[in-house]
């Protein structure tokens, strides 16, 4: 390669006048591997073509560091992430070309170039015999910012750069707002996904959805700060359990989140909310809508229910007791023996009274398996024998209802990602009797 005045000179298709190559300057020649003949050779330049030729400058006229006859030497240099050259120079040559070919070599501009012996920077205008480099010495290579005004300049980016997310936020809420302006199911998905960001969408308020963003942006930033933190901390101390314990947790929520998101790009269905199973039916006569549970182990019903059916002369109070489940509840007693038509068909079940008013009916796994019920999802029925009842659509199912089952649900909070999962509490009337 060749250096003239510290640069690479790569332009082939240039003449040397427009290199602003003058008459009698000297162009150094230097390879980074070890061939010594042609390494640090310097050569003088020829007259531009526009000019007469003249005399070439006599030796003794050169500048020390580029008289090129001088002992060659080989140095490595190592860089910040452990890379490692060798280079073959003159002894004479200065510190300012070898970082010229250093720039070649790690691609370290070398204006941000520190280049380091036993810990001490050198000089760029000395020579490497001046700096007291020697054959085979082990040089460093760190990396500085630049100064003066482009340091100025690329702060002011940065500044300005730090202004963009706030807008971006401001673009996707009102993008968002738009799509659940024309879509009004989405926002039943984000605030099954996302409360806060839901709750946010549903009051349309621009600047409330931005700052619901921008928290989400700065709270997952903040976690890659804390991970790296805890990855410098292990390069520090590869035996600090904290550290690792922190990148373990890392990696986890990171293997969370992926799967979260293939979940919401391929199986969307698994975010919304499962319709419950609900039949019609009546019990001593009269209508009722019966939640239909294999999960719970006993049929359970409410006083004000059992009231409004007329069961409370047959409820048994001998076997009151606590009720077990999600959560627990007072049981008033039992009715033994009660009629039921569902669809066609006249059976007869036993009920478990609670004091609890938050399940109407519930028609549990006892009288499923003492009738030999089956429950078809296929068909979306409930089945026994040759009778089949269809379950109730969402729309056929009371107001009141949907509000205690959504009461029942049992809920799961994420706090980084706000993601809220809903299950059924079925089991609410399980060890009941």
């Amino acid at each position: 390669m060749l250096i003239f005045k510290g640069q690479i000179l790569s332009y082939d298709s240039k003449r040397i006048d427009e290199l602003g190559i003058a008459d009698g300057a000297t162009v150094v020649a230097m390879k980074s591997k070890a061939k010594t003949d042609s390494v640090g050779n310097s050569c003088q330049a020829p007259p531009p073509p526009s000019q007469p030729a003249s005399q070439p400058a006599a030796p003794a006229d050169l500048p020390p560091s580029s008289a090129g006859m001088g002992a060659t030497i080989t140095v490595s240099v190592t860089d910040e992430q452990g890379e490692v050259r060798s280079i073959e120079v003159e002894h004479e040559e200065t510190v300012e070309n070898v970082k010229a070919v250093l720039e070649v070599e790690f691609g370290v501009p070398l204006r941000e170039q520190d280049l380091l012996r036993e810990g001490k920077s050198l000089v760029n205008s000395l020579s490497l015999r001046q700096a007291s480099v020697q054959n085979y010495d082990m040089l460093m290579l760190r990396r500085t910012r630049a100064s003066g005004p482009i340091s100025q300049r690329s702060m002011l980016q940065q500044i300005l750069g730090s202004m963009d997310p706030l807008q971006r936020f401001r673009n996707e809420a009102q993008q968002l707002l738009a799509t659940v302006a024309q879509d009004p199911r989405l926002l039943s998905r984000v605030q099954e996904n996302n409360r806060e960001l839901g709750e946010s969408l549903a009051a349309g308020d621009v600047d409330r959805v931005t700052q619901t963003l921008a928290g989400i942006y700065k709270e997952k930033m903040e976690n890659e700060r804390k991970k790296a933190a805890a990855i410098m901390r292990l390069n520090a101390d590869p035996f600090d359990v904290e550290a690792q314990k922190e990148i373990e947790e890392a990696i986890r929520m990171e293997n969370v989140n992926q799967n979260l998101e293939q979940a919401m790009e391929f199986n969307p269905e698994a975010f919304g909310r499962v319709v419950m199973l609900y039949v019609d039916c009546e019990v001593n006569g009269r209508p009722v809508k019966a939640f239909v549970d294999s999960g719970a182990q006993s049929t359970i019903m409410s006083k004000p229910c059992a009231e409004r059916l007329g069961l409370m002369r047959l409820i048994d109070y001998r076997y009151a007791g606590v009720a077990k489940g999600v959560g627990t509840s007072k049981i008033i007693g039992r009715v033994h023996a009660a009629g039921m038509k569902l669809g066609d068909m006249f059976i007869t079940i036993s009920i478990t009274v609670l004091e609890d008013q938050s399940m109407e009916f519930l028609f549990g796994l006892d009288n499923l398996r003492r009738h030999q019920m089956c429950i078809d999802l296929k068909n979306n029925v409930l089945s026994c024998d040759a009778c089949s009842v269809p379950f109730l659509g969402e729309g056929d199912i009371p107001k009141h209802l949907r509000i205690e089952e959504a009461g029942q649900d049992v809920e799961m909070e994420d706090k980084q990602q706000g993601v809220v999962g809903q299950g059924a509490a079925g089991g609410a009337g399980a060890g009941a009797g």
